[in-house]
């Protein structure tokens, strides 16, 4: 039956134009939230992005660590569904097509679905388009009395805003757990040069060196490049306790991960992961004139990091 659910979706998808504007249940409208036991003494860390900063390191990092929780899947990307669809792209029809693929190929899809933690999890993000608490369901039932720490990273949650930090807050802090928050940063001209290229690897039609100046005017691509946009509104809803505020040129030759660690109350980590995840596979060196013209358009975002953070701004970032 669930084999027949996921094509259904897949094919409602397909023929029907309301389905990437599919929204969750109102926020305005939610029952009073339950309070989750399993969620007393512990902390949420949610990471925030930015997009091509190493996150998926600093994921893994914590995923091998003693008394942390990650979600089998790393962007579960809950509570970006109210962001318009030219700003994130939707995430239903993908996780429904691997749901679809997991139980079509597997000799009994039931005991596929009782022994895989990866398809349980695509399951449970399923359920958050129309459950307000499969979210908070989905981190209870990873917990284990080792647990301190609930963790997930979607670099997506960067463009939500004020409104969108809050919505975030309240609803960690009304089922019974603590949030803290993560942001790391990275020379913005190196960051979006990678985001192109990304982009580049995961589209056939597109062409970073070809297309860059039609790339950098979409709000998906340029919103993930305001740091101030994202800093602003972390500042006013966290403040400096309840906000991590990194950069990806320091985190892997320096105590970064172990800042971190002290910020969600974890032990020191015993040593660092090797190797870098999700590096872009395509590698095209950026012309001197593009770096310039990229530059000249970041440089209100390079101006107001050097004013935030000061000398934290690490030396590699360009003026």
């Amino acid at each position: 039956m669930l084999i027949g659910w996921v094509a259904r979706s897949v094919v409602k998808r397909q023929s029907s134009p309301d389905w990437t504007t599919y929204r969750p249940v109102s926020w305005d409208f939610m029952l009073k939230p339950k309070t989750y036991p399993e969620f007393a003494d512990r902390t949420f860390l949610i990471g925030v992005g930015a997009m091509k900063c190493a996150t998926s390191w600093v994921f893994r990092s914590l995923e091998d660590m003693p008394g942390v929780a990650v979600s089998p899947l790393k962007e579960l990307r809950f509570f970006d569904a109210d962001l318009p669809r030219d700003v994130v792209e939707p995430v239903l029809v993908p996780f429904a097509e691997q749901v679809r693929d997991y139980l079509g190929q597997s000799p009994d899809p039931e005991e596929e679905l009782r022994i895989n933690p990866h398809l349980q999890s695509l399951v449970d993000r399923l359920r958050m388009t129309y459950s307000e608490e499969a979210y908070a369901e989905h981190f209870a039932r990873l917990v284990t009395p080792e647990t301190k720490v609930f963790c997930e990273i979607s670099p997506a949650y960067a463009m939500l805003g004020v409104e969108g930090y809050k919505r975030m807050r309240d609803y960690i802090h009304e089922r019974g757990a603590d949030l803290k928050t993560l942001f790391i940063m990275r020379d913005p001209v190196d960051r979006l040069w990678s985001h192109l290229r990304y982009d580049e690897q995961r589209k056939p039609e597109v062409d970073a060196l070809r297309d860059w100046q039609d790339m950098v005017r979409t709000s998906s691509v340029i919103g993930r490049s305001n740091y101030r946009f994202t800093v602003d509104a972390l500042d006013q809803v966290f403040g400096p306790e309840g906000v991590l505020y990194l950069f990806y040129e320091d985190l892997f030759d320096s105590p970064s991960l172990g800042q971190l660690c002290a910020f969600a109350g974890l032990p020191q980590p015993s040593n660092l992961p090797l190797e870098r995840q999700n590096e872009t596979t395509v590698t095209i060196p950026l012309p001197d004139d593009i770096r310039e013209a990229l530059r000249r358009l970041l440089a209100p975002q390079y101006a107001y990091c050097r004013d935030r953070f000061g000398d934290a701004i690490p030396a590699a970032w360009g003026s």
